[in-house]
């Protein structure tokens, strides 16, 4: 079996702080947020303008590519 690994940037939103890190085929949103130190809080998403929002269940490696950057922010309320 082959243990391949993705290398992706994560970056917390607002606060200037970038890691680099390897993301396994398990690995689950909530995974990633953990690896790089945010509080169950927070959430993933791949674009933070577009308001992609991963399920901290969501298992990303399909989605992800060597390179990519991810962002880290609080959950933003939709609507009213």
């Amino acid at each position: 079996m082959s243990w391949k690994k993705k290398d992706v940037i994560v970056s917390k939103v607002g606060t200037g702080e970038v890691k680099h890190i390897e993301v396994s085929q398990e690995d689950t949103a909530k995974d990633i947020l953990t690896s790089v130190g945010a509080s169950s809080s927070m959430v993933l998403a791949s674009d933070p303008q577009r308001a992609k929002v991963f399920g901290s269940d969501e298992v990303l490696w399909d989605f992800l590519e060597d390179g990519m950057e991810l962002y880290v922010a609080p959950p933003t309320p939709v609507g009213c």
